[in-house]
């Protein structure tokens, strides 16, 4: 019976952790979306693995203009813009 119970509660956890990812990807997404229609240049920063990437690949077919990604952590995009 623990055994199903832990099965049980590691399951609902998941399911919660999934539905707040898509809850504040849709926040975020939004967001970033209205900042671009008025700002030539949307930043994205954050910690790591939150969801930075994912949610720009994402805007890649919402958004009206062009979308440029810079990883600053890769030297080749950090050279572009200390051009």
């Amino acid at each position: 019976m623990r055994k199903i119970c832990n099965s049980f509660a590691k399951y609902v956890f998941y399911l919660y952790i999934c539905i707040m990812k898509q809850i504040y990807e849709r926040k975020y997404t939004e967001e970033i979306i209205k900042l671009s229609n008025h700002f030539p240049v949307v930043g994205i920063i954050g910690a790591r693995q939150v969801g930075k990437t994912t949610i720009t690949r994402m805007l890649q077919n919402q958004l009206a203009k062009p979308l440029h990604y810079i990883d600053l952590e890769l030297s080749s995009d950090y050279n572009k813009l200390k051009n």
